[in-house]
């Protein structure tokens, strides 16, 4: 079967985000002193109030046809051959994009970007109408609105940034002309784009797909990896701006606390970086093109300023040759946007800074990608003196990760008749002076369930990202994460807990496990593909039951915060851990919670942690 998974986009966890009301981009004004202002409501918004949902969005596939493969949470986007009956190929493209300037397609393709990212998901839809009821050409109008009405999605994030590295190519230089001059022509080349972007021609299967297709699917999980503003705004807190959760060998090595090593690897404090990329984020609902005197007003030291922009800005000539070698080095993937996600802002010939993509600037400043500087530092420091600091890091941010994990288990399963084991505990129930057993990071008794999780922090390899990946490139990413030392250590717990029970004369049989392995922000997302290739791949190792290859699956640490929430408002997470796992083991856990028309929201303390990262930052800022 010939599969295409153009410009795929998939959303595997939901944001709370501010409710977004459209504006003409030439009405756009920048806001200064409006942060304080601002800081209310997104207190009142962003943190997922009682009552309120996560935002939830599906992949985004060309075909129909896709839809029962894929599973419950595709949507399907539309292409020029559908809405206009014909392709428009690039070189038809690269002549409509010779009639606009280049930074006026760079400031549409933002706002419309913008639009996306800070809409709420009920509103997803109205984004699309809005920005189609703005095109002038009656013809190509009428049929974006008929498209919709149908269902179909109009603007993808991915088709858009691609957009954004063709407009780079082929416009010529010019500045924004402050409307919305050229968005005919934009709209064209977007569904142009969507009707090329297709899957490799790899025929190999993997997960019972096309590799080509299964690695796409794969990438575009990781490209739309929604962003929940008072999740990251919690992480922030403790990742950066409180000390290492234990002491070892690492955190001596490393040389510093987290804001400590960001200082020393940037010159400012991460307080000040990542105030500026909030109050951006603020601003965006009404303006996402600055004046350079813009950033003179937040009250900053200027140092902070400077470095901020020096970090995560480029002229737009820099930009275009960055996002050209990054093209080259991928073979032409359609999720190479390591650039934009570093640089998500752009500075205009007038001097003016754009923000490309907002949800890259929160990435840059409040998510793992803020390890790329402390890292790239350390990784310079080890290369002159000869230390080990940057993998002392790397492994000071795992202990974060499964501290965080613990955390989270424990308030969640220390309440009521249940209690938590950690590995140590597992190693020392079940050791012996001579003895280490293989066991997993926490085990966590439930009446006769056992939930069992390892935790990683492996991040997805660039080749995977970039949707690149052959088979055996995914088979490999598969052993790292689940199929091969964590599946071992899971399996192991659970033959020591059935031993144990046998031992004290009860059936073995009577006890239900639910194996979990927790991953990294940045690391291998579950799906349909990845379930089946995971049963697949165990089931050729030998070692390990059929139960157990169709029970064990990968969560984040999101999804923790989800069912931890949940058990705050009364539910058995782990009667909802076993219907997932019976009912839809294929779907993401959120994406399962969700489709139950359960509420995805985050924990009371959670919102509480995000609220005083805001009072810190305008704090610094008034100060």
């Amino acid at each position: 079967m010939d599969v295409h998974l153009p410009a795929s986009r998939a959303t595997v966890a939901g944001s709370p985000t501010e409710v977004c009301r459209l504006r003409p981009v030439g009405r756009r004004q920048p806001v200064s002193a409006a942060w304080l202002d601002s800081s209310v409501r997104i207190r009142q918004t962003s943190m997922s109030p009682e009552g309120s949902e996560i935002r939830m969005s599906g992949e985004f596939i060309r075909g129909r046809d896709l839809a029962p493969v894929l599973g419950t949470v595709t949507q399907v986007y539309t292409t020029a051959t559908e809405a206009l009956g014909r392709a428009i190929p690039e070189a038809e493209r690269a002549r409509l994009w010779a009639r606009i300037p280049k930074e006026q397609a760079l400031v549409v393709i933002a706002a419309m970007l913008a639009d996306i990212d800070l809409s709420l998901g009920t509103e997803r839809a109205a984004v699309d109408r809005s920005w189609a009821a703005r095109v002038s050409d009656r013809h190509l109008r009428d049929r974006l609105l008929a498209s919709a009405g149908l269902g179909s999605t109009l603007f993808v994030p991915q088709l858009l940034l691609l957009a954004l590295r063709e407009a780079l190519r082929y416009c010529p230089s010019g500045p924004p002309s402050n409307d919305l001059m050229g968005l005919d022509n934009i709209v064209r080349c977007l569904l142009g784009i969507g009707d090329e972007a297709s899957s490799t021609a790899r025929r190999d299967s993997w997960g019972g797909l096309p590799s080509g297709l299964a690695s796409e699917m794969i990438a575009n999980q990781q490209f739309n990896r929604s962003i929940d503003i008072g999740f990251q705004l919690a992480w922030v807190d403790r990742a950066w701006f409180q000390d290492w959760p234990m002491s070892s060998k690492s955190t001596q090595t490393v040389g510093g606390q987290p804001q400590e090593l960001f200082e020393e690897a940037t010159g400012v404090g991460l307080v000040d970086f990542a105030a500026v990329a909030m109050n951006l984020y603020v601003q965006a609902r009404r303006n996402i093109h600055f004046p350079p005197k813009f950033f003179e007003t937040l009250g900053l030291p200027k140092s902070a300023i400077a470095h901020f922009l020096e970090a995560t800005s480029l002229t737009v000539a820099e930009l275009r040759t960055r996002m050209d070698q990054e093209s080259f080095e991928s073979q032409g993937s359609l999720y190479a946007f390591d650039t934009v996600r570093r640089f998500p802002l752009v500075r205009l010939s007038t001097g003016a800074v754009l923000v490309l993509r907002v949800n890259f600037v929160v990435e840059r400043a409040l998510s793992e990608v803020t390890y790329f500087d402390v890292r790239q530092h350390l990784a310079a420091v080890d290369k002159r003196d000869g230390t080990r600091r940057e993998n002392a890091f790397i492994g000071c941010t795992n202990n974060v990760l499964e501290f965080e994990t613990g955390a989270t288990l424990k308030r969640v399963f220390s309440k009521g008749k249940g209690w938590v084991l950690t590995e140590l505990q597992l190693q020392k129930k079940f050791g012996s002076k001579t003895k280490t057993p293989s066991v997993c990071d926490f085990a966590i008794r439930r009446g006769n369930t056992w939930l069992l999780i390892e935790v990683t922090d492996r991040s997805v390899p660039r080749q995977v990202i970039f949707g690149r990946a052959a088979a055996t490139a995914l088979d490999a990413e598969l052993d790292r994460v689940l199929t091969d030392r964590k599946a071992s250590q899971l399996s192991s717990t659970i033959d020591l807990l059935q031993n144990e029970s046998a031992t004290n004369g009860r059936s073995a049989s009577q006890l239900a496990f639910i194996p979990l392995v927790l991953t990294a922000p940045g690391g291998l997302g579950w799906n349909a593909a990845v379930h089946r290739r995971v049963r697949e791949r165990l089931s050729e190792d030998g070692r390990f039951s059929d139960a157990f290859s169709s029970s064990v699956a990968l969560i984040t640490l999101k999804d923790l915060r989800i069912l931890e929430n949940l058990a705050d408002r009364g539910w058995d997470v782990i009667k909802l851990l076993r219907a997932w796992r019976e009912q839809a083991p294929g779907d993401a856990l959120d994406h399962y919670i969700l489709n139950s028309g359960i509420p995805l929201g985050a924990p009371e303390w959670e919102k509480r942690r995000a609220g005083q990262v805001i009072d810190k930052f305008i704090v610094r800022m008034r100060g």
